[in-house]
Formats: C-alpha cells, structure tokens, sequence
C-alpha cells in the first residue's frame, strides 16, 4: 500500500541560486605566491557574484557571507612544493583546506603527495552552514611545509585573459 504526503507550500515567485567565483590570478613572480605552512591562501578577486552572496578581504584573505544558510563549495589550486630528491610520504604532501577562522574544523579539502617539484592541480569541495552572517572563513595552507602557487605566465598562452592562467578557483553556491 502507497501512501502520499502533502509537503508544506514553499514560497511564491522564483528561487534565485547565488553563486560565487573568487579567483587569484598569477603574479608574475618566479615562486608565484609563497603560503607558509598555517597560513592563508591569497583570494585576490570576486569575479562574479549575482546576489553579493560574499565579499572578500583582499589584506587578509578572508570571506564572509551576506546570509545564513547551506553553501557548496569547489576549489582548485595550482601549487607545489619544494622537496629533495628522495620522497617521503610522511613530509612530502599538499594539503589544503576551507574553514572558519579560528576553527579546526575542515569543511571542504584536498591533498595529494608530491613526488617533485612541478605545479600539481588541487582540487577540493565539499558542504557548510554559515549561522551568523559575522563569520570569516578562511582557504589554509595545512601541509606542514611551504607552498608556491603558480601557473604560466599569461604572456606565454594564446590569451588575453587573465582567467586563462589562476592559481586559485573557488566556486561558491548557496544552497538555501
């Protein structure tokens, strides 16, 4: 036997996604951008925001959120590290991780060991709510050793766009 459920009426007129795009271009230095280990990653831009759904603290390197809610979040991040020739799995690693401020807690990550020194793609997702709108979040350097940022120079692509060539991608969606 089936049974059907009436759900509660939602509200009227259309549901508008925010969605955000923060970005760093390349710096056009030979290490690209230095982030010691604990330290925040550069967010430089917000290149699209259609319901200024946050804003950033291009000083700082911090984001806060216009509204409470669940947000989805993506990144890529294009880095490296410097490492001797013999690989150690314990040492030899990148990781990198979104949180609030002040806060332990890892809402969205990624890591990859790293073999040599050429430019490695990071991606990393995952979920959170902001509860008061007061809260900064943070993209954290969490390997314990330094990490370089950077991509070619946008000399050497076929382009004139700097969004050719970022180091840093984050995609935000609020979710409601």
């Amino acid at each position: 036997m089936c049974h059907f459920y009436t759900l509660p009426t939602g509200p009227a007129g259309p549901y508008e996604i925010g969605v955000a795009y923060l970005v760093t271009f390349n710096n056009n230095t030979s290490d690209g951008y230095v982030v010691p280990s604990s330290a925040r990653l550069p967010i430089s831009r917000v290149a699209m925001d259609n319901t200024q759904l946050c804003t950033i603290d291009p000083n700082m390197y911090t984001i806060q959120f216009s509204k409470g809610g669940m947000y989805r979040i993506d990144f890529t991040v294009y880095g490296y590290i410097k490492s001797d020739t013999n690989f150690d799995p314990n040492t030899d690693l990148i990781s990198i991780g979104f949180r609030k401020i002040i806060d332990q807690t890892i809402y969205a990550g990624g890591s990859s060991w790293y073999t040599n020194e050429k430019n490695k793609i990071i991606f990393g997702q995952g979920m959170f709510i902001v509860n008061n709108p007061n809260e900064i979040f943070e993209l954290v350097n969490l390997s314990k050793q330094t990490l370089y940022l950077n991509t070619p120079e946008l000399s050497l692509t076929d382009s004139i766009s700097y969004f050719s060539n970022p180091v840093v991608n984050i995609l935000i969606q609020y979710l409601g």
